[in-house]
């Protein structure tokens, strides 16, 4: 993880490398591919980084805001993910990067992985390519990639935490 300057383009800062994540275009990736081997994912509550060890298990790094730096990183076994995005400290990750379908919730401070069961419904044919959560204005913006557009979920925290 890194900083740089958006004036001229200067490194500002580096964090400490997070071994042992496997992964590259296509291999170790979420469910569609691309350059998704390793994701980093902002929520209220800090800076993550989330990347697959091997092929059952994931890996959730909290980082430093101002190093960088690892502090803490949890694991949990799973298969092939979609997509995943946090909110509060919760990380939700959709089975599909076809589907709008979340089959798994990790809380990152108790390190507990919970089944769940929520569809968003997207329009257009799914291939959601990311999906951020916006805390002020509860909601999800889905990429989706076929019909090349962003989707917009209002009052998601009545979906996720219902």
């Amino acid at each position: 993880m890194a900083k740089w300057d958006s004036a001229d383009g200067s490194l500002d800062q580096q964090g400490a490398p997070i071994p042992g994540l496997i992964g590259q275009n296509g291999p170790g990736t979420f469910g569609w591919g691309g350059f998704t081997a390793v994701n980093t994912i902002q929520d209220s509550t800090g800076i993550y980084v989330v990347g697959r060890l091997n092929d059952s298990t994931w890996q959730v790094s909290k980082l430093d805001i101002d190093t960088l730096n690892p502090i803490e990183s949890k694991t949990f076994a799973a298969g092939g993910m979609g997509y995943v995005f946090a909110v509060d400290g919760t990380l939700f990750f959709g089975e599909s990067h076809s589907s709008g379908h979340i089959g798994t919730a990790f809380d990152f401070e108790t390190g507990v992985k919970t089944a769940v069961d929520i569809t968003i419904d997207v329009p257009g044919d799914d291939y959601i390519s990311n999906v951020v959560y916006d805390s002020a204005a509860d909601a999800l913006y889905i990429s989706n990639t076929i019909p090349d557009q962003i989707s917009v979920v209002h009052h998601a925290s009545d979906i996720l935490f219902a």
